[in-house]
């Protein structure tokens, strides 16, 4: 992450602590199975834990946790699974290629998995939101509260919907021209997004018209 070490907190995703603790503990689960069932190939019996924290964590505890299990084999290793000598040389060679595959599986899927949750995100961005303004589009629009007053009826918990309509708008485009219109705009939908609560939904109709929808 960016920054100084005591601001990660601050500017990184959820942490381990805040997210699942399954995947690490089939990683840990993995990791015992390894011991009780030794041979050449036990170093690959945490892979599939991995591969699911990459997809649950993200790339730096991803990488962190590679780290840490990286270091765990290679420890096992120097202290007598593996005699790192002349005549083992295929051997050893063999297994650290495999433990470099091993670090780097993990962070591969973590990097790609973690680039089309983004590309999804912004698209998902792209359709549900005024291209201009940044509200939210007509139709999401009515799909989100749809969904606000079904569960607002359900909490028998009372709404407003209200219509606004910017005044003079067309005479701001005519003295100043379309381009000065639509900063107009936009500055009204920053405006209301300082204003208007978290659970609030505001919504471009058309043209000045726009749309809240208060719980």
């Amino acid at each position: 992450p960016r920054g100084w070490i005591w601001q990660w907190f601050q500017r990184t995703q959820p942490w381990l602590w805040q997210r699942s603790i399954v995947p690490l503990l089939a990683l840990l689960l993995s990791e015992v199975l390894s011991q009780v069932f030794p041979g050449p190939g036990a170093i690959a019996f945490v892979v599939p834990a991995l591969v699911w924290c990459a997809m649950a964590y993200g790339v730096f505890p991803t990488a962190v946790l590679n780290l840490l299990v990286s270091i765990w084999e290679f420890s096992l290793m120097a202290m007598g699974t593996v005699t790192f000598a002349p005549e083992f040389v295929i051997e050893v060679t063999s297994l650290r290629t495999g433990m470099s595959l091993l670090s780097l599986a993990p962070l591969a899927v973590a990097c790609a998995y973690g680039l089309h949750k983004q590309t999804l995100h912004q698209l998902s961005h792209i359709v549900n939101h005024d291209f201009l303004t940044g509200a939210l589009a007509r139709r999401a629009l009515m799909e989100c509260g749809r969904s606000l007053l079904q569960r607002l009826e359900h909490e028998r918990r009372s709404v407003a919907v209200v219509m606004l309509d910017l005044d003079h708008f067309k005479r701001i485009n005519d003295r100043y021209g379309h381009a000065q219109g639509d900063e107009v705009l936009k500055k009204f939908v920053e405006l209301a997004h300082t204003i208007l609560r978290p659970g609030d939904l505001l919504g471009r109709m058309g043209g000045e018209e726009f749309a809240l929808i208060l719980a």
